[in-house]
């Protein structure tokens, strides 16, 4: 016969894998942690609403997050997500406005240049950056992946640091992003 698990001891799973996976032996790795917020948000979304926009990252305290937004399936009150980041917004990509803020960014290192990829999910933006053959060739193959396309969720699905490897620039995880209104976007 198969292990019965209660709801309380899934829970007790849940949560020591979230806070202390050492205790469990598992999620051993940053990749595999990594996976497994991402994942557990994901589920949370299908079930109450609302979508990933990005993997978990952590910041250099070691507190790991995962940016969550509004779809047609949160109710308009916030849903399960409401309580939480009261500085964040759950619907504010839903606006006709491009969104830089949850794009992919990327640096060039060797003269600090800045690329930003929009989330545009509306098809009103381009890519932002120097206007030169990076700009150019960030632009053409996000084009590429969303003309190829298997989901509405394609842009989330992309792994951007194998992309930022292969064009020789970082990514930008979105706890080094910032957004001044005099100076603009920067990196910290």
């Amino acid at each position: 016969m198969s292990k019965q698990i209660t709801t309380y001891e899934l829970a007790w799973i849940t949560n020591t894998l979230l806070t202390r996976p050492e205790h469990l032996g598992e999620l051993d790795s940053v990749q595999k942690y990594q996976a497994f917020m991402t994942d557990l948000a994901k589920l949370i979304c299908d079930h109450c609403g609302g979508e990933v926009i990005n993997e978990a990252t952590n910041d250099f305290d070691m507190q790991w997050l995962i940016g969550i937004r509004g779809n047609d399936s949160l109710p308009d009150n916030g849903g399960v997500w409401r309580h939480f980041d009261p500085d964040g917004e759950l619907f504010d990509a839903q606006s006709p406005e491009p969104c830089f803020e949850q794009g992919h960014w990327y640096l060039r290192e060797s003269d600090s240049a800045l690329f930003i990829v929009p989330d545009d999910r509306l098809g009103v933006a381009d890519t932002f950056g120097p206007d030169d053959s990076m700009l150019v060739s960030l632009d053409s193959m996000y084009r590429q992946f969303e003309a190829n396309k298997e989901s509405d969720d394609w842009f989330d699905k992309l792994h951007t640091n194998k992309i930022a490897e292969g064009l020789g620039l970082v990514f930008i995880y979105p706890w080094q992003r910032r957004h001044d209104p005099v100076s603009g976007w920067y990196v910290v």
